[in-house]
């Protein structure tokens, strides 16, 4: 059986199986993230997002350097359904 995961689902299962491996590590800023700090960020963004009227199908774009932020809010885009826009 072939099927595609999305980032999301994808990012669900290693959490489950690896929740304490590192999944983010920001060296300049001395920042980790292990897959369930990560999972827990990405939900609680996407849940802020779908506050403020985000909607799937909703083009948003992101200004940030590049932090761990940056990623965050793009993989909470992703999880509801709306697009990153470059």
């Amino acid at each position: 059986m072939n099927f595609q995961k999305t980032i999301s689902q994808m990012l669900s299962d290693i959490s489950c199986a690896c929740p304490k491996r590192d999944a983010v590590v920001h060296t300049e800023f001395g920042i980790r993230y292990n897959y369930d700090r990560l999972s827990k960020e990405i939900d609680k963004v996407a849940l802020g997002f779908l506050s403020r009227g985000i909607q799937s199908g909703d083009k948003v774009a992101i200004w940030a350097p590049n932090v761990p932020e940056w990623m965050i809010a793009m993989l909470a885009l992703a999880k509801i359904g709306a697009i990153t826009v470059p």
